[in-house]
């Protein structure tokens, strides 16, 4: 499967941006996870609607694992209780993993901002020897339709329609910032465009702010971050060129007079990732997902 990673080579295969259930701050499975420990008693969570069945699916479990501790000796039930202080030590651990491993993300793209600032010199036609150059005497600036290609080469390209492809070909960069630590755990990708006849905007924006759940005596884990708000740029678009609507004409007939109709209706497009949204819902967040995995992919392998 194929992904796009904004630090990396945008024309090479990755993995699938999509997956609903891919975690953006995850860097290795965790096998000790309350549900890979037996004899592990979750903590008490509100629980949405939406997960109804799991939470009884959790509970049919624990009902199995109390009825299978009832006729064991005193010894094995104390033996269960020393691998849950086991367990609770390791995700104490985890959690303090988990932070310095962001922090260090963190570091580590102010260190590629300077060779990210040289890419985009390469590919919109700004290094010295470009600017030497004739410009009459260039058939081409920099390289044509450069971040057009590493989204269509990626799975991204299942999230750009035909109306969206003449308005990538503006775009000239895709940066990654983190939010400052007063706003929490989060991350903004800016879509940088070249003056087009789509819209106004110069720079389109995604904010994702991320939450940490809390557990009475547990550290924060950043592995288990759930996205609490996004925050998108409002596209100004220019008359007839919005590609997140499609314009249909019909005709109404009222007695012997009929007349045409025309309206906008709603129409998939990779724009739509900008519609005002602030917690999207479990349908939405498949397409949120890929701009989440910007942060870990597009943004670290372009």
């Amino acid at each position: 499967m194929k992904s796009l990673n904004v630090g990396s080579n945008p024309f090479a295969a990755a993995a699938n941006p999509f997956a609903a259930a891919a975690n953006p701050f995850k860097t290795a499975p965790n096998v000790f996870a309350p549900g890979a420990n037996p004899f592990a008693v979750p903590a008490a969570t509100k629980v949405d609607a939406d997960d109804e069945d799991e939470e009884d699916d959790d509970e049919e479990e624990q009902d199995y694992l109390h009825q299978w501790l009832e006729d064991k000796p005193d010894d094995v039930k104390r033996r269960v209780i020393a691998l849950e202080v086991l367990h609770q030590a390791r995700n104490t651990l985890h959690a303090q993993f988990s932070k310095e491993v962001y922090e260090l993300e963190k570091k580590y793209q102010a260190l590629y901002a300077p060779l990210y600032d040289n890419r985009s010199k390469v590919v919109n036609a700004c290094t010295p020897d470009d600017i030497a150059k004739d410009a009459g005497a260039r058939t081409h600036l920099g390289l044509p339709d450069f971040w057009l290609v590493a989204l269509k080469n990626s799975n991204l390209s299942e999230e750009i329609y035909e109306q969206d492809e003449p308005v990538l070909k503006a775009l000239t960069d895709v940066r990654l910032s983190y939010v400052p630590e007063e706003q929490g755990v989060g991350f903004t990708i800016d879509f940088h465009f070249k003056e087009n006849e789509f819209f106004s905007n110069a720079v389109l924006s995604k904010t994702y702010i991320m939450q940490l759940p809390v557990t009475e005596g547990e550290p924060a884990d950043f592995d288990d971050e759930e996205l609490q708000k996004l925050i998108a740029t409002p596209i100004v678009w220019k008359s007839g060129k919005n590609t997140t609507v499609k314009v249909v004409t019909k005709k109404q007939k009222k007695g012997k007079q009929t007349r045409t109709v025309t309206k906008n209706e709603p129409c998939p497009s990779f724009f739509s990732l900008f519609d005002p949204l602030e917690v999207p819902s479990e349908e939405d967040m498949e397409v949120n997902y890929f701009v989440i995995q910007l942060r870990v992919h597009v943004l670290s392998d372009v």
